[in-house]
């Protein structure tokens, strides 16, 4: 891959990637799953890396995040889809289907029961047993999800900011309540913001004071208190206290590997230390 990609952004960027998603992979547990965002100019070379890392049978799923935006006009089509890939650690994971509700149209198809499109000189057949699945249709794999607009109540001012109904998605398909939701690149806390509104535990990393201040802004609109309810690991001073905070974090959660790059912050849930080993989703 170095090859063809030279000394390029993208190859720095799978390079930063690559050890991340190993670690990533060690400490999520076996019935966990992964979701890695991504665009559609880094999404194919990052499966390969995702496929060697987790391996081909534990793909899940490309799924197409759609949304809508004015553009300039250009001599490309409109690009307005971005990309997930979900993965699991096993065969064996958390996965709770998630249900669309039938339009009126639909429903009223449904009943009258349905003719499959045919071709001259076929017999058509119905589809329908004129039956309704009370709670609605199973979601696919194209989600229809605006992105977070200038106007929007959720909007906290971070470039690159996720909408709050794409991570309620990923977190309630994923995981239980009481459950762990990680996210080692947390931007403004949308993750742990969801993870805390749908009653899962939660760890935000981030590397940016920027990031952190948003999120504690986040949480305390919230209601969900400093010192209470969560707590921050990181805040360096020195040398000393960086040396201090290794050593506290490789200990206790074992998960010590990310702190071997400078000046990264973890806000943390306050729950018992023993339950920081049972990690179930990462959204990355």
């Amino acid at each position: 891959m170095r090859d063809y990609l030279n000394e390029s952004s993208i190859m720095s960027y799978l390079i930063m990637m690559t050890p991340r998603l190993l670690e990533m992979k060690r400490v999520l547990k076996p019935i966990g799953s992964i979701y890695l965002h991504c665009d559609p100019t880094a999404s194919h070379y990052l499966k390969l890396i995702m496929d060697a890392i987790f391996g081909i049978k534990n793909f899940r799923n490309e799924i197409i995040w759609h949304y809508r935006r004015w553009i300039a006009p250009s001599k490309i089509f409109q690009r307005l889809h971005d990309i997930i890939l979900f993965y699991t650690k096993t065969n064996d994971y958390t996965f709770n289907m998630l249900l669309t509700p039938y339009t009126k149209g639909s429903i009223e198809r449904k009943k009258s029961g349905i003719l499959h499109r045919f071709k001259k000189g076929e017999k058509p057949y119905l589809v329908s047993n004129k039956e309704i699945q009370t709670e609605g249709v199973s979601e696919n794999d194209v989600w229809q999800i605006p992105f977070v607009a200038p106007s929007a109540k959720e909007r906290v001012g971070y470039g690159t900011q996720k909408p709050e109904k794409l991570l309620e998605r990923i977190i309630k398909a994923s995981s239980n309540e009481g459950d762990f939701v990680l996210d080692p690149f947390c931007g403004c806390g949308t993750t742990i913001a969801m993870a805390e509104k749908l009653r899962r535990k939660w760890i935000g990393i981030d590397i940016s004071f920027l990031a952190i201040n948003i999120m504690q802004n986040r949480l305390t609109k919230n209601e969900i208190k400093e010192a209470k309810d969560y707590e921050i690991k990181g805040t360096l001073y020195d040398i000393y206290s960086a040396e201090q905070l290794h050593k506290k974090i490789r200990i206790i959660s074992k998960i010590g590997v990310f702190l071997k790059y400078p000046m990264l912050f973890l806000l943390i849930k306050k729950v018992p230390i023993k339950e920081l080993m049972d990690l179930y989703i990462f959204k990355i």
